[in-house]
């Protein structure tokens, strides 16, 4: 069709500009980090009275939010993909781009930054905020929007909720240059961080705990390059004693240990009522397998910050290792949780409500109490059973423990059923989807050789880009480069065809990075020239490896 984008998505509208007013009407809802880029254009196909005007809409992620002519680009190289010629017996006459909007929401200061293009004419840039009053652009709304936009496309990359139809997928840090300019602007604003808010189990946002720090951890973490990470938190750690944290864990994951230590034991002193510098110092200990020394900084974490789940969550991990089974038991149920979450067999650690807030909520009413209340009770001398021994359970528990109980019980009919079949001689059949929802099952459980069959199963009877994620994962742990490449391979096609055109970050770049690092990055390189793809295959496989190359990830060298 002439009036469509050759190889880009888009949703074409009833009414010119109704996605524009559905923004602006939402734009109070938006929470947190926000929605995705939108992008809006005009076509038309000509100037004179007949001409007729089509609008189309489609989103985005990765593009160079940090002026108004960077984002006029974006509109600009959307002409070149209109068809002009729209064939010999075509009775249409061929689009051309009008005008166009790029819409990009300035998670800061809650205000959506617009760009509005006409081709050819001007460029007009505003600022539209919570009322839908326009306001001048400044300096600094331009470097908050910059940063928000990459935000949004490191932590939404591998988010199954933001898998949008219409929604494109660019490379957010596409150079070393750019890799500096992310890194300017992380530390001018990072104090600002909390504004954006967090991960959803976490109660109150602050310095070290937002999405700016887990974006920054996750882009630099994923391809095992913290010594940028350790650069950018060290200059901040002169200003804020409790940055110590995120330096300590960058240390670790260089396998610098020993600066680790150092760094956490001056900053303890400093700012000893700090649950994130605590929580370093749990993960270190755990380990190196000093579990009752992780368990006793974990419980001065839970003092610290009573009203988070994650310091109770962690202090449940550390009386696991313990194989401390009833104080487990009590600290979990001690944990704050939110109220309005479900029980859900596959995700059970809570999530945002449908407008991205958070209401989390104390249930129990008892978590500020000492944890020595848990522990006497575990170690009351009460030989047998009596009702007053009997502790309440908490209802979102209750409802995990019957989750538990299901998945128990379907993943056991589900293996007698398998050894019934395989005495029998007999084939024993599923469809993909069940193949894929008993993999997920044995996953849950632990059972990682039954989940890997399973995921097999599923597909060798079709397609499913979820569990080639997973095998693809089992895969590179066990180091095994021709089937890792063979499944990255199929979800990287996958990605291309649902216009997912970044390289990192991402599953598949975070997997092949593995590899990488302990195989080496000519002999995975090679291995891929080996299996013989298609040449367009080849190209989109090679992307991987000219990222790797480009910002020196390990095992780039050899």
């Amino acid at each position: 069709m002439g009036d469509a984008f050759q190889s880009q998505p888009e949703f074409f509208e009833v009414e010119l500009g109704e996605s524009l007013l559905s923004r602006t009407e939402t734009l109070a809802s938006f929470r947190e980090l926000g929605p995705p880029d939108l992008v809006h254009v005009i076509k038309s196909t000509g100037s004179s009275a007949r001409a007729r005007d089509i609008g189309s809409y489609h989103y985005v992620s990765g593009v160079d939010a940090s002026s108004s002519a960077a984002l006029a680009a974006y509109i600009n190289s959307l002409t070149y993909e209109l068809d002009q010629n729209p064939g010999f017996f075509s009775s249409k006459a061929a689009y051309k781009l009008k005008s166009g909007a790029y819409c990009c929401f300035n998670a800061f200061s809650r205000v959506d930054v617009r760009v509005e293009v006409r081709i050819p004419g001007s460029v007009d840039a505003y600022v539209v905020d919570l009322r839908g009053e326009r306001h001048e652009t400044t300096p600094e709304i331009w470097q908050e929007v910059y940063l928000s936009a990459l935000l949004r496309a490191i932590l939404y990359a591998d988010d199954a909720n933001y898998r949008l139809a219409g929604y494109r997928k660019l490379d957010p840090i596409s150079s070393p240059d750019a890799e500096h300019r992310f890194l300017q602007a992380a530390e001018n604003l990072f104090f600002k961080g909390w504004q954006l808010g967090s991960d959803p189990e976490i109660q109150v946002a602050t310095v070290v705990s937002n999405h700016l720090t887990a974006a920054i951890l996750k882009y630099f973490g994923d391809a095992s390059r913290y010594e940028q990470a350790v650069n950018l938190f060290e200059k901040l750690w002169a200003r804020e004693p409790e940055v110590a944290a995120l330096v300590a864990r960058s240390y670790i994951g260089m396998n610098q240990e020993i600066k680790a230590v150092q760094v956490m034991h001056s900053a303890i002193r400093e700012t000893p009522q700090s649950y994130a510098l605590l929580h370093a110092q749990v993960d270190f200990l755990r380990a190196k397998g000093k579990f009752e020394w992780a368990a006793k900084v974990a419980k001065q974490a839970v003092n610290c910050a009573p009203s988070e789940f994650v310091t109770w969550a962690k202090l449940t991990e550390c009386y696991i290792d313990l194989e401390q089974w009833e104080s487990a038991l009590y600290t979990l149920n001690s944990c704050p949780i939110e109220s309005s979450a479900t029980a859900v067999p596959g995700d059970v650690s809570g999530a945002s409500d449908a407008n991205g807030g958070r209401r989390m909520a104390i249930v129990n009413g008892e978590h500020d109490a000492s944890i020595a209340m848990a522990e006497a009770r575990q170690k009351e001398k009460n030989t047998g059973f009596s009702f007053r021994d009997k502790r309440l359970c908490e209802r979102w528990l209750d409802n995990l423990f019957m989750v538990l109980y299901e998945d128990l019980r379907v993943y056991t009919i589900w293996r007698a059923e398998i050894a019934h079949f395989r005495t029998q001689n007999l084939a024993y059949r599923k469809t993909g989807t069940e193949w894929e929802i008993l993999g997920e099952l044995a996953l849950r459980l632990l059972h990682a050789d039954e989940a890997r069959e399973a995921f097999q199963r599923c597909v060798d009877v079709k397609f499913s880009a979820k569990a080639y994620l997973r095998l693809l994962e089992m895969y590179t742990e066990a180091r095994d480069v021709q089937r890792s490449l063979w499944t990255a391979i199929r979800l990287t096609a996958y990605h291309h065809r649902w216009y997912m055109e970044g390289s990192f970050p991402g599953a598949v770049a975070t997997s092949l990075f593995k590899l990488i690092r302990t195989e080496g990055l000519a002999k995975v390189s090679y291995t891929l020239v080996s299996m013989s793809p298609p040449q367009p295959i080849l190209k989109l496989m090679q992307n991987y490896f000219a990222y790797a190359t480009a910002f020196k990830v390990a095992g780039y060298d050899f």
